[in-house]
């Protein structure tokens, strides 16, 4: 008969819990919105575990602990004493790792490393449905809803892959007919929200680069406006 051994369990706890920690905060702070399957789950939470593990480790022998074995690693929490200063760097760096994956998934650094490897390819492969893949970039864009009602504004959110298809647009512009009427803007709103039934068709009139790039020119022809201006008033005094 196997006689259940509490210091297994505790053991078990240690090895697995931080690793879940870092992978639901990394998860819950980077919005990842897309059904992370079990065998993911397990496989992110273990590699964290091995991770965080190891820099505890390396930590307590720099304080004197001497870990030898994979049962040694409960002596550390609890020699001379209970040692709540152990627990709190565990966590400490668990949630440290939490943050740094909600970093980078809030930055896109996969998608740029990802892009990084296909450069230079011929193909082009696309790792979320078209729709979140043509708003990823998208700054302004127009509607055409299913009353044939026209409305441009610039790109506040949008509902991710595997979701129905919602906008929401800010400082837009409503145009009474599509058609006929494309000059006269019915009202403008700070944000206006449209969802799946009211989207017929959408498009992209402006990507954020391009947003950056008329802004960056405009501020250079200012620029370059105000020194004109100023030779003009030196050549006056003269």
């Amino acid at each position: 008969m196997v006689v259940f051994d509490p210091e297994y369990l505790l053991l078990a706890l240690i090895l697995i819990v931080p690793g879940f920690i870092a992978a639901f905060i990394g998860v819950t702070l980077g919005v990842v919105e897309q059904r992370i399957s079990n065998a993911k789950w397990v496989i992110v939470s273990l590699v964290s575990s091995l991770i965080v593990l190891s820099g505890f480790l390396g930590i307590a022998q720099s304080f004197g602990d001497s870990v030898t074995s994979p049962e040694a690693v409960v002596y550390v929490f609890f020699t001379p004493e209970f040692q709540i200063t152990r627990i709190l760097i565990l966590l400490a760096l668990s949630v440290t790792l939490g943050l740094i994956y909600a970093v980078v998934l809030s930055r896109n650094f996969h998608v740029w490393v990802r892009g990084l490897i296909w450069t230079g390819t011929d193909r082009k492969r696309n790792p979320w449905q078209p729709w979140e893949g043509a708003m990823q970039d998208a700054h302004l864009v127009q509607v055409i809803t299913r009353d044939d009602e026209l409305v441009a504004g610039e790109l506040a959110e949008y509902s991710r892959a595997g979701r129905d298809r919602q906008l929401v647009l800010r400082d837009v512009a409503w145009f009474k007919d599509n058609q006929d009427n494309p000059q006269n803007p019915e009202s403008k709103a700070v944000k206006e929200m449209f969802f799946d039934g009211e989207i017929k068709q959408v498009s992209i009139l402006m990507t954020e680069d391009g947003a950056e790039k008329m802004a960056a020119e405009s501020d250079q022809g200012e620029g370059d406006d105000n020194g004109g201006s100023e030779a003009v008033e030196c050549r006056d005094e003269e």
